[in-house]
């Protein structure tokens, strides 16, 4: 219905020239009752059931009426306005032919800024109104501001006229009297969203990149939905979860499509932090284009016959009927066993056809051998296809194809063997040529030559296999074996290049088959039961004895260095640290050798022997003691410890090494002195000698060392005394020492000389002498003439007197300084 609005319109005009500019900043003075009140006429008079007539408006302008704004919770701004009023038929067929161009902007004091135009070319009437509906007809537009929008704007409408004239713009008419503020925060959630879907997999793949600034207080949420999705159908379409990502740092995921699926869907990625979510869809993070998801592999159903023309290598492969669709394809499998699953490694996709064919010829390669198997399944458009080959799907074999020529070329030849150890059989080939990736198999048997029959019906043992180029094969053999034995070799490999296998079991008697046997022969000798070694470290030499075992023809000398917790069973190899350092023939009875051998101090050593026989049988796990000896590698000399008593008490230890001369001190004469010898190694002999002597006497060692007590002072003939002592370890090495010692001879006061006889003595030298031992020497005055007699005495006395009286008189007429203490104290 019409609706008049005149008494709400200001009637102010401004000028297009200007852009309503002059006029618009009174305006924003007026408390916009009017707009207010214009608004809410818009919106509620419609719905009344009485109608009011508009004014006529003769305006040729075709100026729009009555506009207004408004701003929504949801972000959204909302433009209405409506046509001239009139009845005039010339402006009626204006109107038909005009546009409108909605335009907005921002003032900046009397400035027009970020005009922008919203939309254009929308028709002031349809063509199918007529001139009453074209009159005064109703305009609305919506339209989402950008985000990040923060301001106050103006909007305005141009009418476009055929003739090309626009109108001015009118506040309240074609140009909102107020700002309109507007707020549109900016985009949340993710960019670049993005799905690819995998047949092979049945999964899509849904991308996309997070905000640098989201924020890690949020879920992300996967949705799908069958049409595309926007800000204004959200809330209405249907959708579905896909999955919801509590890593806010996550971009992408995979989501597996179950079976039976063929559809065209959206995917649209949004945060939510559980109070807003941004479904406003500001930028791609809902996809525009759908993505295709199809997990119905279409199947063929017919059987399969295949058959193969030796002369010109050709497999010509028929069914009955391709597919019943258009827009599908035939691949066709060959394996060199049973086709069940087409993702194992021997399945080959040997061609792609059109799906409605019936027949395919399958040239085989050149030197291709062996049994094949082939199958048909058929692919749709994404790559759909059926994994699983089934009984009721087209698939033929075993098919023999051979285009190799002679069948001798595919076998090996000049098979043999030999006993090289006594443990160890290797068998040898020359390998074939025209096969790849070869497996070459070791058969074995013990009752006669290996034919085609045996090995066909399993009656020949199989060993093992090695790959090309390697032409040997070490079977071992078992202790305590003596036989006759044969050998076969086969190839299995990719014959002509073929990435498949076939395992060619065709035994040509002499060529890939032993004909005559070999014996082999497995008693290993005993062992050497009572070995022993001993090590001379001057010399650096090891002594070997042991008695010769009658079956063994050799014996091997291996060494193992350090100490261990070994044996009683001892793994002779080098895998266990042993070195095989000599091999020895044989000679009969007890043998004895030596070797030289250098080694360090403190360095230890097991020696073992190994027994080998003439067919090499040897044996390097031994038992017990007898084949191995423990031997100290020790060509140092040893140290001395020597410790030394009086009267039964120890008083002192000294240590020393080879050389060394050791001071023991010096004892009263009449003591009981001795020295005990001991050293930090075994010690096999300790000597003693008077220095200057060439005679050693030999001591007795016991647990603690040997012992000997020091010869005393001859009656004080003899005060000072030098030992020599030799001590030789168990390895032979010796060391010598030097012992010096004295003795102190006590004096009796009787033998002290008198006093007057010592101070004429030492007055008439003018030395210091010092009294005998044990005598207390008295003071003399050498400055002093002696009188002889007793006046030696008086005069030190009356000298002594008057140094008192000195001291006394200076205590009492005050205290002596440090200085003249010590002058005192001197004197």
């Amino acid at each position: 219905m019409a609706i008049s609005t005149r008494k709400f319109l200001w009637s102010w005009q401004c000028p297009k020239g200007d852009n309503g500019a002059t006029n618009l900043r009174a305006m924003r003075r007026h408390t916009g009752v009017a707009t207010t009140l214009v608004i809410i006429a818009l919106l509620i008079l419609p719905s009344l059931a009485f109608t009011v007539i508009a004014a006529e408006e003769a305006d040729a302008t075709l100026e729009a009426r009555a506009i207004s704004v408004s701003f929504s919770a949801d972000e959204m701004v909302t433009l209405i306005w409506r046509n001239i009023n009139t009845t005039d038929v010339g402006l009626l067929d204006a109107l038909h032919a005009a546009t409108y161009e909605v335009e907005r902007f921002a003032m900046n004091d009397t400035t027009i800024e970020q005009l922008t135009t919203i939309s254009s070319g929308i028709a002031a009437c349809d063509g199918g109104d007529n001139n009453a509906a074209c009159s005064a007809k109703n305009h609305s537009l919506s339209w989402a501001p950008p985000e990040g929008t923060d301001g106050d704007f103006f909007y305005r409408i141009t009418t476009h006229q055929s003739s090309g004239s626009t109108t001015t713009f009118t506040p309240g008419l074609s140009q909102t009297e107020n700002p309109q503020s507007e707020f549109a925060s900016p985009h949340w959630g993710p960019v670049n969203v993005s799905a690819t879907y995998n047949s092979q997999s049945q999964s899509t793949t849904i991308g996309w990149d997070n905000l640098p600034d989201s924020g890690i207080d949020h879920q992300i949420w996967i949705w799908r939905h069958s049409e595309p999705a926007n800000r204004d159908n959200w809330d209405s379409i249907s959708k579905s979860t896909t999955t919801v990502l509590f890593t806010p740092t996550s971009s992408s995921y995979i989501k597996n499509i179950e079976a039976g699926v063929e559809r065209l869907v959206y995917y649209s990625v949004t945060y939510d932090n559980g109070t807003f979510s941004d479904t406003r869809f500001l930028r791609d993070n809902t996809m525009t284009a759908p993505v295709y998801e199809d997990t119905i592999a279409p199947e063929l159903i017919s059987p399969l016959t295949a058959d193969h023309d030796a002369e010109s290598g050709i497999t010509s492969l028929s069914w009955v009927s391709g597919a019943a669709e258009s827009g599908l394809s035939t691949n066709i499998w060959r394996a060199p066993r049973p086709i069940t699953d087409l993702g194992e490694n021997t399945v080959v996709n040997i061609a792609t056809i059109e799906g409605q064919l019936t027949s395919y010829d399958h040239v085989v390669g050149e030197g291709e051998l062996g049994n094949f198997w082939y199958a048909l399944t058929l692919e749709d458009s994404v790559g759909n296809q059926i994994s699983t080959i089934l009984p009721q799907h087209p698939n033929a074999g075993p098919i023999f194809e051979s285009t190799v020529g002679a069948a001798n070329a595919t076998a090996p030849t000049n098979v043999s063997a030999v006993q090289s150890l006594g443990m160890m059989t290797t068998v040898a080939w020359e390998d074939v040529a025209i096969v790849t990736n070869a497996i070459y198999h070791i058969w074995v048997a013990y009752d006669g030559e290996i034919t085609q029959t045996m090995l066909d019906e399993g009656n020949a043992t199989y060993l093992g296999n090695v790959s090309a180029g390697i032409m040997s094969f070490n079977s071992p053999i078992p202790e305590g074996i003596e036989r006759e034995i044969w050998y076969a070799v086969t190839v299995e490999g990719a014959w002509g290049g073929a990435v498949a296998t076939y395992d060619n079991r065709l035994i040509i008697s002499g060529q890939n088959s032993m004909i005559t046997p070999l014996a082999e022969d497995n008693l290993v000798p005993p062992q050497v039961t009572d070995f022993t070694a001993t090590f001379d470290g001057p010399s650096t030499t090891i002594s070997l004895l042991w008695e010769d075992v009658p079956a063994a023809q050799t014996y091997q000398l291996w060494m193992l260095t350090g100490i261990g917790l070994l044996g009683p069973w001892w793994n002779v190899s080098e895998d266990s640290g042993w070195v095989l350092i000599e091999t020895y023939n044989t000679t009969g009875g007890e043998i004895s050798t030596s070797m030289v051998h250098a080694a360090d101090q403190g360095q230890y050593a097991y020696l073992a022997l190994v027994t080998a026989d003439a067919a090499g049988n040897i044996d390097h796990h031994l038992y017990g003691e007898g084949p191995v000896e423990a031997v100290a590698l020790d060509s140092s000399p040893p140290q001395g410890i020597f410790e030394v008593f009086v009267n039964q008490t120890q008083v002192r230890t000294s240590t020393g090494s080879n050389g060394s001369i050791i001071d023991l001190g010096e004892f009263a004469d009449g003591d009981d002195v001795s020295v005990r010898i001991s050293s930090y190694e075994y010690i096999s002999e300790t000597s003693s000698r008077v220095a200057g002597t060439t005679t050693w006497q030999t001591h007795n060692i016991s647990t603690l060392g040997a012992s000997l007590s020091l010869p005393d002072s001859n009656g004080g003939q003899s005060l000072h005394h030098s030992l020599e002592i030799m001590l030789v370890d168990d390895n032979n090495n010796p060391s010598t020492f030097t012992l010096n010692y004295s003795w102190a001879i006590a004096q009796t006061e009787e033998e002290c000389p008198p006093p007057e006889d010592y101070c004429d003595q030492v007055c008439n030298a003018q030395t210091l002498d010092t009294a005998p031992a044990g005598c207390s020497p008295p003071p003399c005055d050498c400055e002093v003439i002696s009188m002889g007699g007793a006046s030696d005495y008086i005069f030190p006395g009356i000298a002594f007197a008057i140094l008192a009286f000195v001291i006394i008189s200076t205590m009492v007429a005050g205290r002596t300084t440090e200085n003249e203490e010590k002058v005192y104290e001197e004197e």
